[in-house]
């Protein structure tokens, strides 16, 4: 254990050295800040005559965000009617709401294409919809000035804007939609994974899952789950896409600081 407080100017006792970290030398208080936060381990009792150096370097966490297009489509391949309503979406749910719960714990932030924020508000959605602390990115090709309360507006080309969001730790990455989003992010080589809840319906026509344009996106496919109500999810992960870049967090390592030798007094 690593005390913290006034820095120790007496030498410690034939008690302590024996003792160890029970009863080590007190740190001042900027390390006293990092041994609070779990980032300071003891290893050897040191002389009072020594200091502590704090050695600060990058270790990569062992999770990357992934970015994830989590959808429901009707069974001809549509995620909205023409006029962006979803009518054919209220339905019964089965217990457990398709795991919806456990998918928004893994996320911390919504991509929204500037459609799919519209009409999210003018159902009366908020950013707090989802009941926990998310971030919420619009992104809009100039048509939009502010957004409401909870959102922010992107302020960079969408391809360096998710690569930022790769390079910071955090949770996954949901891509809300629409369509126009989705593409821009397979044309960008951005999207992990495609996660589609196929709802036994036909709605003929309406907006489709991409953006219409000539691409070619090869697919693998992850896993298939049938629910009661006759909805399938299917889990596709996107071959080829951009590799996410680790992240990484600051640790700090303490080394002790070599004692100086006194001048031999000449005689």
């Amino acid at each position: 254990m690593i005390r913290c407080g006034p820095r120790r100017t007496t030498p410690p006792s034939p008690h302590e050295r024996a003792s160890g970290p029970q009863r080590g030398l007190r740190l001042a208080r900027p390390a006293c800040r990092l041994a609070a936060r779990g980032r300071l381990e003891w290893t050897q009792p040191l002389p009072a005559t020594q200091t502590l150096r704090l050695t600060i370097r990058e270790v990569p966490l062992s999770h990357t965000r992934r970015i994830i297009v989590h959808v429901a489509t009707s069974a001809d391949g549509y995620i909205a009617r023409k006029d962006g309503s979803f009518d054919w979406l209220e339905r019964p749910r089965p217990r457990g709401n398709y795991g919806m719960a456990a998918f928004v714990r893994s996320i911390d932030t919504i991509l929204w294409g500037r459609k799919t924020y519209e009409l999210a508000l003018a159902f009366g959605d908020k950013a707090s919809a989802f009941g926990k602390p998310m971030r919420n990115c619009v992104f809009s090709r100039g048509l939009l000035r502010s957004v409401a309360p909870g959102f922010e507006l992107a302020g960079l080309p969408l391809g360096e804007f998710v690569r930022e969001l790769r390079a910071v730790p955090g949770r996954d990455v949901w891509v809300m939609g629409g369509a126009g989003l989705i593409g821009s992010l397979l044309d960008e080589g951005e999207v992990d994974d495609l996660v589609l809840h196929v709802i036994p319906t036909l709605i003929g026509e309406g907006i489709p899952l991409v953006a219409p344009r000539h691409r070619l996106v090869p697919l693998e496919l992850k896993a298939i789950r049938r629910f009661p109500d006759g909805v399938v999810r299917i889990h596709y992960a996107v071959k080829g896409a951009a590799a996410p870049r680790p992240a990484t967090r600051t640790t700090t390592r303490r080394t002790p600081r070599k004692r100086r030798r006194r001048p031999t007094p000449s005689r």
